[in-house]
């Protein structure tokens, strides 16, 4: 049982080197790849400091991936980007009724 229990806790600190290196690795690269790893470590404490009650917005960067805002929510984008969705659909709505028939 402690051979099993010891295992387990090596792996799990080699798990946890692992994902600092990867971490740190982005990081030095910068742009949308070190925006999504500071989203993606910041969306994990958000979630365990909150018992998974709230997360992160997860509006795109340029690369397509979660990472362009940081604002709390319950849903999948905080009310600021919910409302920009609306306003783009309203737009596009207004566009096609505008639009001469064919």
């Amino acid at each position: 049982m402690a051979e099993a229990e010891a295992w387990r806790t090596a792996r799990d600190q080699e798990e946890a080197r692992r994902r600092e290196l990867e971490y740190r690795r982005a990081i030095a690269a910068g742009g949308d790849v070190a925006a999504g790893a500071r989203w993606h470590r910041l969306y994990d404490e958000v979630l365990e400091e909150t018992e998974s009650r709230l997360g992160l917005c997860q509006w795109p960067l340029g690369n397509g991936e979660p990472g362009g805002c940081t604002r709390r929510t319950a849903n999948v984008f905080c009310w600021v980007h919910s409302r920009q969705i609306d306003r783009e659909a309203e737009e596009r709505k207004r566009k096609r009724e505008a639009a001469p028939e064919r």
